[in-house]
């Protein structure tokens, strides 16, 4: 009786019993939670391989559907998430152009460890990713050196095909619905405004002339070569960038001087000079017309904003490398294609009035060699020069313009102080010292003004 009495009081087997029964739900719970982390840490993963899939294919917009669900699929596995998802679904790819969005959707199951013992095998991971890219617009206005010194080490042509590539680098971001205009402003002495342009209120140009008189000069219709020839070597000063050169000099015998009458035509070529020293950096106070200066000779004209590819690549195609530096002519002719009244208005329908972004992107291989004397650029005053352009830029910037600078084998310090402070921020101020550094410059900077960004 009383070993039955003992039995009944001991409670260990119980204990073993409620563990036995207990052992279940907490099996499941630390199942689950190895799971439900193994889930989380795989939809981080997806995740991350869907941004950088929507990043990518977004940029081939060209592409059809099927190669576009491809591309993601790659990236997707690519990206890590082969070893963290039993099965990929095929992606589902969006391009909304009206609003300029890219849709990235990805769905998979993930195998389960520990509750698949309890009839959970797997679980559903769904994932999204959307990438819109600027889509208030961006008006830019591309400021180019022209001048003569950019015709030594093939600057010109490398200038040429920078262009290009910045521009393929903004048309990714309008081929998304993006809204992207761009001006050429080739620049050297003076800027050409367009011979269409000669009778527009904002221009004063005078009537050409012919005149005719007496000119003495060499008849060489007789002349023999002499043997007293000689080599000369040397270097010139080509627009601040010393030169080398080379040639044979040979002396003529037999040559006359004759006089004869010859017509010698004044005209207008498309060059404009200041509005003197009160509107030289201002573009306001339409009023008072540009000046057309008679016999110079200038760089190729201006294209005012335009969302057309192919004429801006034609444009940068027709540039020519002619005369001395003032970066103001540039930098003044850059804003009036950015301002939304005359001389130039095609930024009354820009894309920037929305509220998106207006940028001069300045390019110069050289400090200013010439200076304004009134209306003209006839001085060598280089500190005038260099107090003009930094007066222009500060009065740029406070019209809510961004400015990049490309400095290329610049090594005048005060030069290089003076594009340093006009650009907007210390990255918009790019030094480079080759045509290859040139080339890439301009392709960072296409690539960071029509930056696609993660919108989920």
């Amino acid at each position: 009786m009383k070993l039955l009495k003992r039995f009944a009081r001991n409670q260990s087997g119980n204990i073993a019993l409620m563990t036995g029964l207990a052992i279940i739900p907490l099996t499941l719970g630390a199942g689950a939670a190895i799971d439900l982390s193994n889930m989380l840490n795989a939809r981080t993963t997806l995740q991350a391989a869907a941004d950088v899939s929507a990043l990518a294919a977004s940029s081939n917009p060209d592409m059809s559907d099927a190669d576009l669900k491809k591309m993601v699929l790659e990236f997707v596995l690519q990206n890590g998430s082969k070893s963290v998802v039993e099965k990929l679904d095929d992606p589902e790819v969006d391009f909304d152009k009206s609003n300029g969005t890219f849709t990235v959707g990805l769905n998979s199951n993930l195998k389960t460890s520990v509750l698949s013992l309890f009839g959970v095998g797997k679980i559903e991971i769904g994932v999204g990713s959307v990438v819109s890219v600027a889509d208030k617009g961006v008006d830019v206005a591309l400021v180019l050196d022209n001048t003569a010194s950019m015709s030594s080490e093939g600057r010109i042509e490398a200038l040429k095909e920078a262009s290009k590539l910045f521009l393929a680098e903004l048309k990714k971001s309008e081929k998304l619905g993006t809204r992207v205009k761009v001006s050429i402003v080739p620049f050297a002495q003076y800027v050409n405004v367009g011979m269409e342009n000669r009778n527009k209120p904002w221009m004063d140009v005078p009537a050409n002339s012919v005149e005719e008189k007496d000119v003495t000069v060499d008849d060489y219709s007789k002349a023999t070569k002499s043997t007293r020839c000689h080599d000369e070597s040397g270097t010139w000063n080509n627009d601040g960038v010393m030169t080398p050169y080379a040639y044979t000099w040979c002396e003529w015998d037999n040559v006359k001087k004759v006089t004869k009458k010859e017509k010698i035509v004044h005209s207008w070529n498309g060059c404009v000079g200041s509005r003197g020293a009160a509107l030289q950096t201002k573009t306001d106070e339409p009023s008072t017309p540009y000046p057309g200066l008679i016999d110079r000779w200038c760089s190729a004209p201006i294209l005012p904003l335009t969302s057309n590819f192919k004429t801006l690549e034609k444009s940068i195609d027709g540039m020519w490398t002619n005369g001395l530096t003032y970066i103001p002519s540039g930098l003044l002719w850059g804003w009036n294609t950015l301002t939304d009244a005359e001389p130039f208005d095609e930024a009354k329908a820009s894309s920037a009035k929305s509220g998106g972004r207006k940028v001069i992107m300045l390019m110069t291989d050289g400090n200013n060699t010439v200076s304004s004397d009134g209306t003209q650029h006839e001085q060598t005053n280089a500190t005038a020069a260099n107090n003009v352009t930094a007066e222009l830029c500060e009065n740029i910037k406070n019209d809510g313009i961004e400015v990049y600078t490309v400095a290329l084998k610049v090594d005048d310090v005060p030069t290089q102080q003076m594009l340093a402070n006009c650009a907007t921020s210390a990255d918009h101020n790019i030094e480079v010292s080759s045509n290859a550094e040139l080339l890439a410059s301009f392709k960072e900077i296409g690539d960071n003004l029509a930056e696609m960004r993660l919108a989920r």
